[in-house]
């Protein structure tokens, strides 16, 4: 009687899972391809970038001068009086406070790119929303991450994302946020 009851559920499960995934219709969308069109997206990109460069250019000089004081400290030796030794060493810790402020500053504005990037992010899934609302898609999946298998005759709605996001980024650009 319990295995009776048991293959009962089972049948209804799999009954109900069936009408489920005949009523259910997928699309794809590839992302990537999607954002390469937003010039939000590029912007972001190109001050992401802008900001990594300011950061090595400076670090760069920092860790130069902290050498060269270390150059100086060695080639004065034992002849450097207690003051001279002093001041080469807060100039060292000087330099080493500036690095610890590009740094936090750097990181700030990377926060800042985060945020934007998030925006961006709703904005994409917003305009995948509309769009398979439109097109009466019950599932969308983003083909350029891991997809077991997506058959060249599923629904792509990329274009049309990809057409929605460009409206709604030319409507309210997501790179001149603060």
């Amino acid at each position: 009687m319990k295995k009776s009851i048991i293959i009962l559920i089972a049948l209804l499960t799999l009954g109900s899972f069936g009408a489920v995934a005949q009523t259910a219709t997928f699309a794809h969308v590839h992302s990537i391809e999607v954002f390469d069109t937003i010039q939000s997206f590029k912007d972001l990109q190109k001050e992401q970038m802008e900001i990594q460069k300011r950061y090595a250019d400076v670090e760069k000089k920092i860790y130069a001068d902290l050498e060269k004081i270390q150059r100086e400290v060695e080639m004065g030796g034992d002849t450097l009086s207690q003051i001279e030794f002093a001041l080469y060493q807060d100039d060292a810790n000087n330099k080493q406070l500036q690095l610890q402020k590009v740094q936090q500053s750097t990181q700030q504005s990377m926060d800042i790119l985060t945020q934007r990037s998030y925006k961006l992010e709703e904005m994409y899934r917003k305009a995948v929303e509309k769009v398979a609302k439109a097109e009466g898609v019950t599932y969308v999946f983003d083909a350029d991450q891991q997809v077991i298998y997506a058959s060249d005759k599923g629904k792509d709605l990329t274009d049309k994302v990809m057409q929605e996001c460009l409206k709604m980024d030319a409507e309210n650009p997501v790179h001149r946020y603060p």
